[in-house]
């Protein structure tokens, strides 16, 4: 593990050399038997578990790759994420076009989720509520990247989510975001934002997003709750909205009023270009937005807590019918 100046810099460094095992499914992915990959690690493997099989390790011996291949179980112990994500090094995209093809021969749509800034908890409960609505997830990386890197990503999965991010608006995680959605258009894909998700989707045609004690300084509705210093909003169904029923969230959840959750300071204000309002709180805050011409939605409330942790099943819809539009738009290409 290389550090400068008290930094760890193994991530974004080819740091040592890695010896694959012939015929091993890293050595076919990769289509080598020797690479240079990044290291960023204290442990490593000792007593290898029971079924599986050391296919590649370092000049010491460390052991950098496990499988079982009757059970499509690979772990390595290099990031290949820095490598392509980052380094650029596109030997190393293979490793997520090899998993994204395995689940494509289980028939079900692949979802990209960005998750730059996005806390753990958040990611648990997106992948939980796509998992059950019959999805696989592939998780993109936190670093801004370039638009042949998002094509690049798009190409392997079949829609995009872009979650909240804690309100750790920045720079990079807004080029990113935008560079990602650009993506996704461009391949016909359908987009969902869920909170700064669905900002960013504004943001990405030309809206604006204000602070919400700007624009409602006196609002009676409960947009952010903090109870002992704790902000519970994402867990708690604070106020309602009300639903255009000639939406598409409308036709999802079947109701034109429904109470919600809530954790946020800003909301969406002026409005993009082509992008319709289709749920608002009752002071008017815009809770939903989307373009159904080219199967965008963004909601400003937080489904995958609603039914992730909370239970609440009727949101499981929501990802049920953005799983189902991204498998309508698989299978009517007729090369998948």
């Amino acid at each position: 593990m290389d550090k400068v100046d008290g930094f760890n810099q193994g991530l974004n460094s080819e740091a040592h050399p890695i010896n694959i095992d012939s015929g091993s499914r890293l050595s076919t992915i990769l289509g080598t038997e020797r690479t240079i990959v990044n290291t960023s690690h204290n442990f490593s493997i000792g007593k290898v578990g029971k079924g599986l099989t050391v296919t590649a390790h370092a000049d010491d011996g460390v052991i950098e790759c496990i499988e079982d291949i009757g059970h499509n179980v690979m772990g390595v112990q290099f990031h290949p994420e820095y490598l392509y994500g980052k380094l650029k090094l596109k030997s190393f995209l293979p490793i997520f076009g090899n998993l994204v093809d395995e689940a494509r021969g289980t028939k079900l749509p692949v979802v990209g989720v960005s998750k730059q800034g996005c806390s753990e908890a958040t990611l648990g409960f997106i992948e939980k509520s796509l998992r059950e609505a019959g999805a696989v997830v592939v998780f993109f990386p936190y670093y801004a990247i370039d638009q042949q890197n998002a094509e690049d990503y798009m190409a392997i999965v079949d829609a995009l989510l872009i979650p909240g991010q804690g309100g750790k608006d920045t720079v990079a995680r807004r080029e990113c975001d935008f560079r990602m959605i650009k993506a996704a258009i461009n391949q016909g894909k359908p987009v969902l934002g869920i909170c700064e998700g669905h900002q960013e989707i504004n943001r990405y045609f030309g809206g604006t997003t204000e602070k919400l004690s700007k624009t409602f300084p006196d609002t009676p509705v409960k947009h952010k709750v903090i109870e002992n210093g704790e902000n519970v909003g994402a867990r708690t169904r604070a106020h309602a909205i009300n639903i255009e029923k000639s939406s598409r969230l409308y036709k999802v959840l079947k109701k034109e009023r429904i109470k919600v959750n809530t954790s946020h300071y800003y909301s969406a204000y002026r409005i993009g270009e082509g992008l319709k309002v289709t749920a608002t709180a009752d002071d008017g805050v815009v809770e939903a937005i989307e373009d159904s011409s080219r199967h965008i939605m963004g909601l400003q409330f937080h489904p995958e807590y609603l039914y992730g942790r909370m239970g609440v099943r009727k949101f499981l819809s929501v990802f049920k019918d953005f799983v189902n539009q991204a498998r309508e738009i698989k299978y009517s290409d007729p090369n998948m």
